[in-house]
């Protein structure tokens, strides 16, 4: 069985790689959702109740990988993602599944349109973030972040060039993603004010994504 590495707040992600080297390349796919599930059960290690929103949610594969005893501490678990087909295929058996609330709707209509969601402990999005330009990103951030309980935080992830030839979406959608490392990913804070949150940086194993975490600090 493969492990992660546990998660200690704050985190220092200034060399962190979250897949072990010695996974097999054919493992890239559930990486992501692996991570995910990951981060979640680590979290409610600190939280007595959950809110979480999964943006561009697809299937929500992470869903399988959450231990029963955190299932128990998810008040509401949001899966938005604008593909019916995505939503259809979410996997609602198992003991606890009511916390999960599928909505369908674009990272554009959650921009948008107030839809009247809680305030999170965690809102992420590890898939879409590179197909949408730089304004409607950061708005879409900035939402978001305004969604967040204090402490509350977001994950994003965004695949890099080195990815192109890999990149589905790309190659069978014909979307053009925006390639956004560093600097540049960075930049999508800027309008958040510095003085409201905590940010933290790290790559995969593989090189392929460039995540970020940004806290509510106030």
């Amino acid at each position: 069985m493969k492990t992660w590495p546990e998660l200690r707040f704050p985190v220092d992600y200034t060399k962190a790689v979250w897949k072990p080297e010695s996974w097999p390349a054919e493992n890239e796919a559930s990486e992501m959702p692996a991570f995910i599930s990951h981060y979640i059960n680590q979290l409610a290690g600190h939280c007595s109740s959950m809110s979480l929103l999964s943006v561009s949610s697809g299937e929500l594969k992470e869903i399988a990988s959450i231990h029963p005893c955190t299932i128990k501490k998810i008040e509401n678990y949001y899966a938005v993602d604008g593909n019916p087909k995505n939503l259809r295929n979410i996997n609602l058996d198992f003991p606890g599944a009511e916390i999960i609330k599928i909505v369908h709707a674009s990272i554009c209509s959650l921009v948008h349109i107030n839809m009247g969601l809680p305030q999170m402990d965690l809102i992420y999005s590890i898939k879409n973030i590179n197909y949408i330009n730089t304004p409607i990103a950061k708005y879409f951030i900035k939402v978001c972040f305004d969604l967040l309980k204090v402490s509350g935080k977001i994950i994003i992830a965004n695949f890099v060039p080195s990815f192109l030839q890999q990149d589905y979406m790309s190659v069978f959608a014909d979307w053009k993603p925006c390639f956004r490392v560093g600097q540049s990913l960075d930049q999508l804070l800027g309008h958040l004010g510095s003085d409201k949150y905590s940010m933290n940086s790290f790559w995969d194993a593989a090189g392929n994504r460039f995540y970020l975490e940004i806290t509510k600090t106030n």
